[in-house]
């Protein structure tokens, strides 16, 4: 079906804050496996399974109105809005369980630590409820593209659901985003480290505030008699939640490619560097554990400053 002008809206706010996610992901992999040598499962992430469903569910007619759909595309229309729910929630997740793990590598402060872990496995068994649920919203699961009377039996589908689980993910969206704050004022640092970090948690709750208008146009789009022309500002929404929290996650972790590129940006000295060598403890050693944000500095190994890793 062609795209009409709202359809190619959508696609043009979808890829672009997805080539912006994709791009902090692929700096995050450069200053974590080049420059500090270590490289975590929790480095790749993408959401590109999201964007292709966004692509899908335009060419099965979101930006038009139901009336100018034929007979056969409302169930075409039902099977791109199955991939999208599924897509979305599987980002959503993995981008919450990422950036916890994330916050294991970071923080060593024994509280952090012990809230992360205890965030991480709540994550994951909503994670898991979530996954189940979207997959197995209708019994049969293609009763959710097929809606006949005989075979239609969605007990879990339905706008309580939506809306009960999008507020159990801004819940745990400000709990992870408000997990390091204490550590970070506490952290006698530079103050321009200090402001990158304020900026990247200032952008995780963004995150949380997109979720929230979400959840209004989510509401917009369940109450509307024409869901196929008014849902495209949830879609629009929900790629950007999800993508921002990526590209917050992906900014935290760039302070050793930016001192690298340069030096002295972040801490005030650009004369720091000058004297390291490649062969400078903790410069590409994969055995060695780079300090972090919140760590002691260890009493063998003379590093001028923690890092962000």
């Amino acid at each position: 079906m062609p795209w009409t002008e709202r359809g190619w809206t959508v696609f043009a706010w979808t890829l672009s804050f997805t080539l912006l996610a994709t791009l902090c992901v692929a700096l995050r992999f450069i200053s974590r496996r080049f420059v500090l040598g270590v490289l975590r499962p929790t480095d790749w992430l993408f959401t590109i399974g999201h964007l292709v469903s966004v692509a899908f569910n335009i060419d099965s007619g979101l930006g038009q109105p139901v009336a100018d759909l034929g007979d056969a595309e409302p169930e075409a229309q039902q099977k791109a809005v199955y991939s999208q729910i599924l897509t979305y929630n599987v980002c959503l997740v993995a981008t919450k369980i990422s950036i916890l793990l994330l916050f294991l590598d970071i923080f060593r402060t024994s509280i952090v630590r012990k809230a992360t872990i205890g965030a991480l496995a709540l994550v994951c068994i909503y994670s898991f409820y979530l996954i189940l649920s979207s997959i197995f919203s209708c019994t049969p699961v293609q009763a959710f593209w097929e809606p006949r009377a005989q075979l239609t039996h969605c007990p879990i589908y339905g706008p309580k659901k939506f809306y009960a689980d999008a507020g159990v993910s801004i819940a745990t969206d400000f709990f992870i985003f408000a997990l390091p704050m204490p550590v970070i004022r506490s952290m006698t640092l530079p103050w321009r480290q200090k402001l990158w970090l304020y900026f990247v948690f200032a952008l995780g709750f963004f995150v949380c505030i997109t979720s929230m208008i979400r959840i209004h146009f989510l509401r917009f789009t369940l109450t509307s008699s024409d869901p196929t022309w008014d849902g495209i500002h949830v879609t629009i929404w929900s790629g950007l939640e999800i993508n921002v929290a990526i590209i917050a996650a992906g900014l935290l972790t760039l302070k050793p490619l930016v001192d690298k590129l340069f030096p002295g940006f972040l801490d005030g000295n650009p004369d720091r560097r000058k004297d390291e060598s490649p062969g400078h403890v903790g410069a590409g050693d994969s055995s060695f554990n780079p300090p972090t944000i919140s760590s002691p500095l260890p009493r063998h190994v003379q590093v001028p400053d923690m890092q962000m890793v």
